[in-house]
């Protein structure tokens, strides 16, 4: 009875492995595939929604160093997904791979599926030490997959928002000045390098000060400034959104507004950070306001941030009123070198 019992649960996990969709997987062609990946991003994270021309833009950095892939996924000829896979350079630790899926949100019932055939014949034959993916707490169901998959929590980040249309400067006036009392300005990218280019390496440096205190799953190891040059350049449009805090020759604090590609009412503002050099002078307080104030201005009714779950900035982004709307959870799992 019991070697029945056991027989039967074989064949009934046969068969469901026999009704698991197959899917096939096609390189993407960026000329023929920018504007079919986008309308996945946009039905999959509507607040990420971006265009084929931006993706192509970002898509054309790609530094050569490391492994990065960009796949469509077909079920019975039908497009149903838009994957990518890339090996980390910018961390000591080998063999980190970040993967991404992007699906319609009518077809979230075959991620699962999906996830297991792109990690079986995409990400585990280039022998990954350790695979992580970001995913966000509005879509449980990809969380339980692959936590169900072995992957394990490894840090939290908090997506907040705010209405510029709404936000009152004035609690935060004497801190402003207070800054400007240090004898610190604010000027965007697009004027420092109007003015001068040699301002590109004090623009990399106190980028990567800043990036080298965000907290990340790994360790960052910052980035070429060829590699850094050649992404301000191709999206020098950010520039007018790009903000700085100098002190003469120095730049001691960052700031950039993000203005979203397809809805002109949502933007992103991200990376504010101070050096260690220059903290608890109203800076960071001045650069925040100054974005909410200009996202104002270009009519933003949503201007979205994020921040890891213990980075003091998140503090002061709920001081100025975002509000927190959901988290981006990222998950990792290790692999033998054998498996």
């Amino acid at each position: 009875m019991a070697t029945d019992r056991a027989l039967g649960s074989v064949i009934y996990a046969l068969n469901l492995i026999r009704m698991q969709p197959e899917f096939s997987f096609r390189k993407l062609i960026p000329t023929e595939d920018a504007d079919l990946a986008a309308a996945f991003v946009n039905d999959f994270a509507p607040d990420h929604s971006t265009d084929g021309r931006d993706l192509q833009r970002s898509w054309s950095l790609d530094s050569g160093r490391g492994v990065t892939e960009r796949i469509i996924a077909t079920l019975d000829s039908r497009p149903v997904g838009y994957l990518g896979l890339h090996e980390n350079v910018h961390t000591d630790e080998p063999g980190v791979f970040e993967i991404s899926l992007r699906v319609m949100n009518r077809d979230l019932s075959l991620w699962p599926s999906l996830f297991d055939q792109f990690m079986e014949q995409k990400v585990m034959v280039h022998g990954p030490q350790k695979v992580q993916i970001w995913l966000r707490t509005t879509q449980p169901t990809l969380t339980e997959t692959v936590r169900a998959r072995g992957f394990t929590f490894e840090q939290s980040n908090a997506f907040s928002s705010l209405n510029p249309q709404e936000f009152d400067d004035t609690p935060f006036l004497l801190q402003i000045e207070k800054a400007k009392g240090g004898g610190f300005v604010l000027r965007t990218v697009k004027d420092l390098m109007t003015e001068s280019e040699s301002w590109l390496k004090e623009i990399y440096d106190s980028t990567m000060e800043v990036w080298r205190d965000v907290p990340m799953p790994t360790p960052f190891v910052p980035e070429p400034i060829e590699e850094f040059e050649q992404y301000l350049r191709e999206f020098d449009d950010e520039w007018p959104t790009s903000w700085t805090a100098v002190s003469g020759s120095k730049i001691v604090g960052i700031a950039a507004i993000y203005p979203n590609k397809v809805d002109r009412t949502l933007a992103h503002t991200g990376l504010t950070g101070v050096l260690r050099s220059h903290r608890r002078l109203g800076i960071a307080t001045w650069l925040k306001v100054n974005a909410i104030m200009q996202a104002r201005e270009m009519g933003v009714v949503r201007l979205l941030t994020d921040n890891e779950e213990n980075n003091p900035m998140l503090g002061l982004n709920g001081a100025l009123g975002f509000r927190r709307d959901y988290e981006g959870i990222c998950w990792g799992k290790r692999f033998s070198s054998g498996e």
